[in-house]
């Protein structure tokens, strides 16, 4: 079980430092790499938070703003997640009904944490792909709170939290995002008191959803059917990835097949590589100048792996493996 939380500034302090100086400026997925099989209908917990006067303790606002096209649903995967507001008295973890909890039974959220969102529900689909069986949310009521309908614009905001900002950053996390160190972003890990910009995801954070859900690296479906599906991102000339997901596997002989598909503009590679007993060796590639490639190689039996490489440019890319 692991959650994942959105706090204060300072108490994060030592933390951001780590994150820059290990990450690449962009958007960071789970790993493994995660997906909800159909757009997850979240419940909002009814009770709303205690001191939030706009008629329901926050909780109509915290939908709206979850499910707003200023959000997840607006960053060009279509409809990522639904919401409705109802009651969390069955509230359980990991049972696979996501529910956005105003309280925190779990005592997993103290101290400077705002809300936490417990991530570690995922299953493998047998194909190299995993999808996200539950993930919920917690909230730590020992801070103040505060909406756009109690404070509009931060008109009488003082040291409270806005609650559509804190809650869009924590359906990230469940949907399938990590922290991202691009300070402005909806999944930058802190967030200062009358501050309700994460409530609109940025181009980073959208480049995530997009990465995870399809909307993102070229796109257009599978060009395969019952193929494994991966995702990714380069951030420049010389940066690349292994596949699948950072490993090798073994085949029997047969056609092994790859496609790749990344953003407009650059300029993405794909290689093919055997084992042959002594080193690896590249048995295929194919080098267009576009980010869209496509191999197909028949090989003996054996261990192989795939490289993605970027000779220009950067972004998020899809890649699509047949194997024997």
């Amino acid at each position: 079980m692991r959650d994942h939380r959105l706090s204060k500034p300072l108490a994060l302090a030592a933390a951001i430092v780590l994150i820059a100086v290990g990450a690449a400026s962009a958007y960071v997925l789970l790993s493994p790499a995660r997906t909800w099989d159909n757009p997850p209908n979240y419940i909002v917990d009814n009770r709303g938070l205690t001191g939030v006067a706009d008629g329901d303790g926050g909780a109509t606002r915290t939908r709206n703003a979850i499910t707003s096209s200023s959000a997840w649903n607006g960053a060009g995967s279509g409809t990522v997640i639904n919401a409705t507001i109802g009651s969390v008295s069955s509230f359980s973890l990991g049972d696979g009904v996501p529910m956005l909890n105003f309280r925190d039974p779990t005592g997993a959220c103290s101290g400077n944490c705002l809300a936490a969102t417990f991530t570690g529900y995922y299953s493998s689909r047998g194909n190299g792909t995993y999808r996200i069986d539950d993930a919920d949310i917690v909230t730590n009521t020992s801070h103040s709170w505060t909406s756009q309908g109690e404070d509009p614009g931060g008109s009488g905001c003082s040291g409270e939290f806005y609650v559509e900002g804190v809650q869009v950053h924590e359906i990230g996390h469940g949907l399938g995002l990590g922290h991202t160190n691009v300070s402005g972003a909806t999944m930058y890990p802190s967030v200062s008191a009358c501050n309700n910009s994460p409530a609109t995801t940025e181009s980073d954070d959208d480049a995530g959803i997009n990465a995870l859900y399809g909307g993102g690296g070229g796109g257009g479906g599978a060009p395969c059917t019952g193929c494994d599906h991966y995702t990714g991102s380069l951030s420049g000339s010389g940066d690349s990835d292994v596949h699948p997901n950072g490993n090798y596997y073994y085949s029997g002989a047969g056609t092994h097949e790859g496609w790749l598909e990344g953003p407009s503009g650059t300029d993405f590679d794909l290689r093919l590589y055997r084992w042959n007993g002594w080193s690896w060796s590249q048995v295929a590639s194919s080098l267009s100048s576009s980010s869209s490639e496509h191999i197909a190689y028949n090989g003996s039996s054996g261990y192989y792996y795939w490289r993605i490489e970027s000779w220009s440019g950067s972004g998020s890319y899809d890649f699509w493996l047949d194997r024997p």
